[in-house]
């Protein structure tokens, strides 16, 4: 499953080693983001924190309204000849409504008017709240963060949790394809089965927040292999049995789940058929006593993008 977009030229490059060891499989790779687009263009990251709520002046026990689409945070590509232009052009990209006037005010944004939205530009490894859409720079903005949610005490944005260094993928801009027919893959990290005495803190995180990525292959657990490539994550994984035993740093509480048509069931990815339409979970945190993992939070229906 792709999102529409404009033609444009993009290039992402993945660069993967493999390591075969008695059915065994290692995966270790690295991605260059790099544009070959020569057109004026910013990287947003949009995000949803509500962190600062309780500062809320008018009503504090109600908060703010919640984006859902934005939420965990997603980084969309817009062009332009400003960085007004850069920032429609995204929105537009991403399917989000936006109402932004001329000085850079943002009314409304995905159907939120409340007026919480915050700009910032990065520069010198950190985001500046003095980088807006309409502050004037001697040098080119390339990342900026349009987030929603109640300022600080004192005034100052909710953080965004991500910088440029944490993109690894753009909307609407995937890594080569590869050979073999796409697998849509779901990496989360969920750890509502912890005992009350377990703190999820204290674990090893794995793809917190969650999101789709497309492999490619010619059977479910190549496509897995491809996947894995592009996150650039060391993958361990077992062919033979499918077993997951490692994903980055996480080397337990690993689980995939396949997408039957109506809900997420256990599987083993090396036993999965593949088809035109496979969507595999693959989620990290304990499971119930009864051996259930942890159910993803996303279906194929939520898909609004992916790598």
């Amino acid at each position: 499953m792709k999102c529409s977009m404009k033609d444009r030229k993009f290039l992402s490059v993945v660069v993967a080693a493999v390591v075969v060891i008695a059915g065994m499989v290692f995966v270790l790779s690295a991605d260059d983001d790099t544009s070959s687009d020569d057109a004026h263009y910013i990287e947003f990251f949009f995000y949803d924190n509500h962190i600062n709520d309780i500062y809320v002046t008018d009503n504090p026990a109600s908060g703010l309204a919640k984006n859902k689409n934005i939420a965990n945070g997603v980084w969309v590509k817009g062009y332009g000849e400003t960085k007004i232009d850069c920032f429609k052009d995204a929105c537009g990209s991403y399917g989000i409504q936006v109402t932004v006037s001329e000085d850079g005010t943002i009314t409304s944004l995905n159907g939120i008017t409340d007026g919480n939205f915050h700009q910032m530009g990065w520069i010198y490894n950190g985001w500046s709240a003095t980088i807006t859409l309409t502050s004037d720079e001697t040098y080119p903005i390339r990342f900026m963060a349009i987030g929603h949610g109640a300022g600080s005490a004192t005034g100052n944005p909710p953080v965004p949790w991500q910088g440029p260094d944490d993109i690894r993928w753009y909307y609407g801009e995937s890594a080569e394809k590869g050979n073999g027919t796409a697998v849509l893959f779901y990496f989360y990290d969920s750890y509502e089965n912890d005992p009350t005495s377990a703190s999820s803190s204290d674990l090893s995180k794995f793809v917190a927040e969650g999101y789709w990525v497309a492999g490619y292959g010619d059977l479910v657990h190549e496509a897995f292999k491809d996947a894995c490539a592009k996150l650039g994550k060391y993958l361990g994984y077992n062919d033979l049995t499918g077993e997951i035993f490692r994903i980055g740093d996480v080397n337990s509480d690993i689980h995939s789940l396949n997408w039957n048509g109506t809900s997420w069931i256990k599987c083993n990815i090396s036993s999965v058929p593949l088809t035109s339409d496979t969507y595999i979970a693959v989620g990290h945190g304990p499971t119930t006593y009864t051996g259930i993992p942890p159910a993803p939070w996303e279906t194929p229906d939520d898909i609004v993008w992916s790598l």
